[in-house]
């Protein structure tokens, strides 16, 4: 019984070398090596093929605390927008209108940052408002980013052909 346990035991040993070895050979391959574009910050310059230069990231109850109600008395928002160097953008953007109104799913395909401010800009993927189909509509938002005080969104407007990069204004914010 007590050799038997060694065999295990030494059995489980080469085995984690073994693993170990893999591991370190599979990490040293082409995809990690330093670019021309290396640096401090990016020692290797793995992340300099096309960085991202913005993310805005925003979510919470919808429109309950700006009129002074309970958290939740809506339903939610919530929205991830990316910008990469080479001005690609991506990301998701779900408004559920709550109280069986509907809700919508859309896909960003844009994103202005001026300061702390951002506007983003997408189609409606799927999603209604009572019984209408939003699908393929457009819609655009604009957010803050007031630190610790507290980040402010806007209403989806839908519909709007309004291009994120224009910034307008004239989207409020709560």
């Amino acid at each position: 019984m007590r050799a038997n346990k060694l065999n295990i035991m030494m059995y489980l040993f080469v085995t984690s070398i073994l693993f170990l070895m893999v591991m370190l050979v599979t990490g040293c391959n082409e995809d990690v090596a330093p670019t021309g574009n290396s640096s401090i910050e990016n020692p290797t310059g793995v992340l300099s093929k096309n960085p991202v230069i913005h993310r805005v990231s925003v979510g919470g109850a919808d429109i309950c605390e700006a009129f002074g109600n309970h958290t939740g008395c809506d339903a939610n928002f919530s929205l991830v927008a990316i910008q990469k160097e080479d001005g690609s953008v991506s990301g998701q953007w779900r408004d559920s209108f709550g109280h069986g109104n509907g809700g919508f799913h859309a896909t960003v395909t844009c994103l202005s940052v001026n300061g702390n401010e951002a506007w983003v800009s997408g189609v409606i993927t799927s999603g209604n408002l009572l019984d209408f189909d939003l699908t393929g509509l457009p819609v655009i938002t604009r957010v803050l980013d007031n630190g610790n005080s507290g980040d402010k969104i806007g209403f989806s407007d839908i519909g709007n052909t309004t291009s994120c990069l224009d910034e307008p204004p004239d989207l409020a914010t709560f």
